[in-house]
């Protein structure tokens, strides 16, 4: 993030290799259409580029930055869903990562299998309540409002199951967390 910071684009290309697969993946599940998948991982690395600040590098994790930031532009555009909305353009570097149709592949045999399986293992140790919602949540898109409506209980509820859950994946994933 130093820099891109700096606005190295050798760092971006570098940040857009590591994490355009697993982010292009969180948001596929979420918004269901690859051509809308692609256009918002293009916004989203287009964010990073325009505003690498809003990474607060001594509280935040890269990783867990950007996977929020994906998940919630996914929902956002969920919500949205305007046609015709305007394209921006910017003066962003020209990234030389995987195409889109080849980081799911080349990540299901090497990066996502290892961590799928740890974060599966981890899900399975928190209270049921509280896997539900998380995966309801990340894995399919639920808003915290329409898991109330879903599981019949209040939003304040799912926030609450949700934040007791994190903070439970957090610690058993602690060691994973760099």
């Amino acid at each position: 993030m130093k820099g891109i910071r700096a606005r190295n684009a050798e760092a971006f290309s570098e940040l857009y290799d590591l994490y355009s697969g697993l982010l292009y993946g969180l948001i596929l599940s979420i918004v269901k259409k690859r051509a809308e998948a692609e256009d918002l991982l293009h916004e989203l690395f287009l964010q990073v580029w325009e505003k690498p600040y809003s990474l607060d590098t001594d509280k935040d994790h890269v990783y867990g930055w950007l996977t929020a930031l994906a998940r919630q532009m996914a929902i956002a555009h969920i919500r949205s869903r305007k046609p015709g909305s305007p394209n921006r353009e910017i003066n962003m570097p020209v990234v030389t990562g995987q195409a889109s149709e080849d980081v799911p592949k080349r990540l299901d045999s090497t990066i996502i299998p290892a961590r799928r399986d740890v974060l599966e293992q981890a899900l399975q140790e928190i209270p049921e309540d509280q896997r539900l919602v998380i995966e309801r949540a990340y894995y399919h898109g639920y808003t915290r409002e329409e898991l109330a409506l879903l599981l019949d209980i209040s939003p304040e509820i799912i926030g609450k199951q949700m934040h007791r859950g994190m903070i439970k994946l957090k610690n058993r994933l602690q060691c994973y967390i760099s």
